[in-house]
């Protein structure tokens, strides 16, 4: 049950740290193209 938990809980964390760094390369992203857009 314990190695369950565990394992649950790596899955979850490597969702996560994939979301936030997918959202963060976004607005990076995003962030570069309004700068072009309005230069």
């Amino acid at each position: 049950y314990n190695y369950i938990n565990i394992k649950l809980t790596y899955i979850y964390s490597q969702i996560l740290f994939f979301l936030i760094s997918s959202f963060i390369f976004f607005w990076i992203l995003k962030q570069f193209y309004l700068i072009r857009f309005i230069y």
